[in-house]
């Protein structure tokens, strides 16, 4: 049972004044937590008989250090504090909000969000077909079916709600202060906060070192190529703080989502009786920050779409983009084509491994 007065009051304000009678735990979602949360679903009972069936995302106790060094739980904040004005310009693009909080210090967070299963949502990389690893050993074709969209459609939607997120925030010296110094990159792009930027790449270096064990030992089902192994040992070996504060220096930076793919946005179709159309929304905010705008998009791409789909329409998906960006005042003149194609290019290098068309 959960008896938080805070939560209650906020689901009280929300469903416009129909009292809360109970409320209990329906169920855990396995897998769906992001890099440190667990989710869960709760059902309140309200007095007038009827049910509301809410999200609950919160700190898995095991993975309490990783969140702290990370910053995981800045997907709190970014809920409680960026969420109303990016809807105000996007609606309906991130999930409805019941409560959001979230302790850099200790790295908890509790988030009540919409239970978007009631919309007939599905996972937006299933559009993509069985490249990237999180579809794999799923009847992609049956899930999909109900819905007339596709990995294109998606990508373009997406693409969309980056350009107007990304317009809103561009070089805006507010994401610099202090209020918002948990945001990720903040102290970097102002010069400061060596140790969690290294610490941040050795993440990912001691991932790199357990797949590397893992191929070494044959026990790995997947085929690599010696030369992404040679450019991710290379890649690795270059990680600089004083490169990086080289680069930020010429950056034409803004608020990202930084782990922006297919799995971590939903299809809400236009109805239950009606899939032809929908929206995305945008969900896992835990690394949000300051960055690459164009960077976003080539980790969209690549982490899900088919090669050979992704050559045939990335440039054009990519100035679609950059057209729209374009339009918002505070984008500066010297953000040409070639810088935003530069950026999306030197994303999908830095950020993610083309995939595959199947697991092998």
């Amino acid at each position: 049972m959960l008896t938080d007065p805070t939560l209650v009051s906020n689901l009280l304000t929300l469903e416009n004044g129909r009292r809360v009678k109970s409320v209990c735990e329906d169920g855990s979602m396995a897998g769906a937590g992001g890099l440190s949360g667990e989710m869960r679903k709760l059902k309140y009972l309200l007095e007038d008989g009827t049910t509301l069936t809410v999200v609950k995302k919160t700190t898995f106790e095991t993975t309490i250090g990783r969140s702290i060094a990370l910053g995981l739980a800045r997907e709190g904040l970014f809920y409680d504090k960026f969420a109303p004005q990016i809807l105000s310009v996007c609606p309906n693009i991130l999930p409805r909000v019941y409560h959001s909080s979230g302790d850099m210090a200790t790295g908890q967070k509790l988030i009540l969000l919409e239970d978007l299963s009631e919309l007939n949502a599905v996972q937006a990389g299933y559009f993509f077909g069985p490249g990237s690893p999180h579809n794999w050993g799923k009847d992609l074709d049956q899930i999909t079916a109900p819905y007339k969209s596709n990995a294109v459609n998606v990508t373009r939607a997406a693409f969309k709600i980056a350009s107007k997120i990304h317009g809103m925030y561009w070089k805006d010296n507010t994401l610099l202060t202090p209020d918002n110094s948990w945001l990720r990159g903040s102290a970097w792009m102002q010069g400061t906060g060596e140790t969690p930027f290294l610490e941040a790449q050795k993440q990912g270096s001691d991932m790199w070192a357990k797949t590397v064990q893992a191929i070494d030992d044959g026990t790995t089902a997947i085929k690599w190529d010696p030369l992404v192994l040679e450019c991710m040992n290379s890649s690795f070996k270059k990680v600089s703080w004083s490169a990086f504060q080289e680069r930020v220096r010429t950056m034409q930076w803004t608020l990202v989502h930084s782990d922006f793919h297919p799995a971590n946005c939903m299809w809400v179709p236009t109805s239950s009786d009606d899939t032809s159309g929908g929206h995305l929304v945008l969900l896992d905010w835990e690394v949000v920050g300051l960055g690459s705008g164009p960077q976003d998009l080539s980790q969209f791409l690549i982490s899900h779409m088919d090669p050979s789909l992704r050559r045939s329409c990335e440039e054009d998906l990519v100035r679609e983009y950059y057209n729209d960006l374009c339009a918002h005042e505070a984008v500066s003149a010297s953000f040409t084509w070639e810088c935003c194609w530069a950026e999306y290019v030197a994303g999908g290098c830095e950020r993610r491994i083309p995939p595959s068309n199947t697991p092998r």
